[in-house]
């Protein structure tokens, strides 16, 4: 068990793979966004943009960290803002679930919008 958490931590650990998963992340998050806005007639192009301008502002937060792993050779930046990425863009998910019905027992601990 130790040997397969090893090898899952060192597979996660690398730059490629955090951004794959980021991406992945972002991806989802668009859509599983789109589903519920069209669902609850929400979608507005307001929104739309807001939401494009905030996935672009994480592709460049995980470009920058790339940029500065090639520079200084260290890959600590770009796996803080992947993982950081991955956890904010999971608990998006989680509340667009929510809001189309599907409870998780994570949503109990999320606040309810006003």
């Amino acid at each position: 068990m130790e040997e397969i958490i090893r090898e899952i931590l060192v597979t996660v650990s690398d730059s490629k793979t955090a951004i794959i998963l980021a991406t992945g992340f972002i991806v989802a998050d668009c859509l599983s966004g789109l589903i519920k806005a069209f669902k609850l007639k929400q979608y507005t192009s307001e929104i739309n943009r807001d939401g494009i301008a905030k996935k672009m502002t994480w592709f460049l937060m995980i470009l920058l960290g790339y940029f500065i792993e090639w520079c200084i050779g260290t890959n600590a930046v770009v796996l803080l803002v992947c993982v950081t990425c991955c956890i904010t863009e999971f608990m998006s998910i989680i509340e667009n679930a929510r809001d189309l019905g599907i409870e998780f027992k994570l949503t109990e601990f999320l606040k309810d919008k006003e």
